[in-house]
């Protein structure tokens, strides 16, 4: 048994995760977990004994799978200053066991920020020692669920607790009008109150909410935050509203500089836009598995509509070899994988997204877990 990929799941043909590696996984993650430096030599211990039983080849230094050598655990060339944290790397609107939606944290000094909000985003903050109150702010690359899933979430715990500062929400146009519908969800609750012997304040007043736009600057925490709009979608009016967009960011920070895709295809915006960045963390879809899974689990798809599929799934989402063609035209530092739309464990697909990658790319590449650090 695997895990299916998000699209033949979409369908309806979704089957269970497979739970291989899991004792691995847990000891790995529980690295992560605030407080647990002490112990480090105990987790060693157990992490060299579940080597052994379950015939799996560990590096005691992180938790990503990198090109050398193949099993290394994290990106440790960068260990001061910023963080990004990899939440979660699932790709496509279907709940995992192992990969939770697609959510980041950014972590910039005493600023936390997070990179798209997908379902579970709060869950695996917690994992890390963090709670809503904790964070400072939030980036959206674009509007579909499976990246906001987790945002009413943040904002009404931090408004329920009554965070003394607002959330701020940075995103493409109509995120205002999702973070409005959040508040208008909110004040049932509101109504109710919360036992702190007064009315809760306005869960209005909890959120500041900045729409972006192609080719847009932001200065903040000693950070500046560039736009793109990227080939994720093509943007339409519909009824008078503004068309939405599909951004993708480039983080500036005083130790480096961050690309973050977000969800795209092939793009010369992004060319632009990434050039010379420290590490670009990016989407990827291994495109033949994803599209023989539907043919293999859709009997009822056509040759017709498989490939009008396949061209869509390429145009719109980047194969690993398209990834590290535009490495290799931005002159890109590495690669980390995420928002990984592939049929089977993580660890088992990684080594081939690292392979094709390299067919254009001789810088480090990485293909994430959820909760990974670089």
């Amino acid at each position: 048994m695997y895990n299916k990929t998000p699209f033949s799941a979409f369908f309806g043909k979704a089957k269970a995760d497979s739970s291989r590696g899991n004792a691995a996984k847990q000891i790995t993650r529980a690295r992560l977990r605030p407080g647990l430096k002490a112990n480090f030599s105990r987790i060693v211990t157990a992490a060299v004994a579940a080597a052994f039983v379950l015939n799996i080849s560990l590096d005691l230094t992180g938790s990503a799978l990198a090109t050398e050598p193949a099993t290394q655990q994290t990106d440790k060339s960068h260990t001061d200053g910023s963080v990004f944290v990899t939440l979660g790397t699932a790709g496509g609107p279907v709940i995992y066991h192992d990969r939770s939606q697609p959510a980041n944290l950014l972590r910039i000094g005493d600023k936390r920020f997070l990179v798209d909000v997908g379902a579970g985003a709060l869950d695996r903050l917690a994992a890390i020692g963090f709670q809503p109150r904790d964070i400072d702010g939030v980036f959206i690359s674009h509007l579909h669920l499976d990246h906001i899933g987790g945002l009413q979430a943040l904002i009404g715990i931090r408004w329920m607790l009554q965070s003394p500062e607002p959330v701020s929400i940075y995103g493409p146009p109509g995120t205002r009008e999702v973070v409005d519908g959040i508040i208008q969800s909110l004040k049932p609750s509101a109504r109710i109150g919360f036992g702190f012997g007064r009315a809760p304040p306005d869960p209005a007043a909890s959120v500041i909410v900045t729409e972006l736009h192609d080719g847009e600057t932001v200065e903040l925490a000693g950070a500046t935050i560039k736009t793109a709009a990227n080939s994720h979608f093509v943007p339409v009016e519909v009824d008078g509203v503004e068309p939405t967009l599909s951004l993708s960011y480039r983080f500036d920070l005083a130790d480096r500089s961050i690309g973050f895709t977000g969800d795209t295809g092939p793009s010369d915006n992004l060319v632009d836009l990434f050039n010379g960045v420290d590490v670009l963390i990016c989407e990827v879809i291994d495109l033949e598995s994803v599209v023989g899974d539907l043919k293999r689990t859709q009997p009822q798809l056509t040759d017709d509509g498989l490939a009008n599929l396949r061209k869509h799934l390429s145009k719109h989402h980047l194969t690993p070899e398209d990834a590290g063609a535009l490495a290799a035209r931005a002159s890109i530092g590495k690669i980390v994988f995420t928002h990984l739309a592939i049929v089977g464990d993580t660890k088992d697909i990684a080594p081939k997204l690292i392979n094709g990658a390299k067919t254009h790319f001789d810088g480090a590449v990485y293909v994430a877990n959820d909760l990974d650090e670089f």
